[in-house]
């Protein structure tokens, strides 16, 4: 026989202030990887320019520019990937968002 305990409502209080700081934890670290990997992928790119890594007296099968370019390709992708996390995790602001300016009422965005 299964047994039921109705929370009550401190509980459930708890419980939500728990979820809450835990999308926010969440949405913190997604909005921190993506800036590390944005950072990664575009320091690495400006690296990989020719005239720069020419500049540095380094030929594109160094062993530097090979590590450089599987850090700018793997950042890339994770890059990415948290982007399209970010956008699946803010998607009710954006529909939102995107309902309101094609109604007509142009939202103010501080």
């Amino acid at each position: 026989m299964h047994y039921s305990r109705s929370r009550s409502t401190g509980d459930n209080r708890m419980t939500q202030e728990s979820n809450q700081k835990s999308r926010r934890i969440f949405r913190y670290l997604v909005g921190m990887g993506i800036l590390i990997s944005f950072l990664a992928c575009f320091l690495t790119g400006i690296i990989k320019v020719p005239d720069i890594y020419k500049f540095l007296g380094m030929t594109y099968k160094s062993p530097f520019m090979v590590s450089m370019t599987q850090l700018h390709d793997w950042s890339g992708i994770v890059l990415g990937v948290l982007a399209i996390l970010h956008i699946v995790v803010h998607r009710r602001w954006l529909i939102a968002m995107t309902k309101k300016y094609l109604n007509g009422n142009k939202p103010a965005i501080n």
